[in-house]
């Protein structure tokens, strides 16, 4: 199962601050494909910059379906990985922007 990753847009693009430089940052249009129901499901696709070694701290857009973001990681070099959870039939999570730093 994938992710279809936008134009990475710098953090600064979205009046992102901080008190010490992050190693990464960035404002992520992402479309997501379909999670199965009453289920985890992970999810992953290619965004340059990311390394094994970086923690993650997401803010993701609001669900509007059965299939809410409850986290993600960096699963290998330029790969990120969300997982889903689904509490109803099968569906695909809501679409847009996720804010990632690390």
């Amino acid at each position: 199962m994938a992710l279809t990753i936008g134009t990475i847009s710098p953090l600064q693009a979205v009046g992102g601050t901080f008190a010490e430089t992050p190693r990464f940052g960035a404002s992520i249009p992402i479309t997501a494909s379909s999670c199965a129901a009453s289920a985890v499901t992970s999810l992953t696709g290619t965004v340059g910059g990311l390394t094994t070694d970086m923690v993650l701290i997401m803010q993701w857009p609001a669900s509007a379906t059965t299939a809410t973001c409850v986290g993600g990681r960096v699963s290998a070099a330029n790969t990120l990985q969300l997982d889903f959870i689904n509490v109803g039939g099968a569906v695909a999570p809501t679409n847009g922007t996720y804010i990632i730093a690390a």
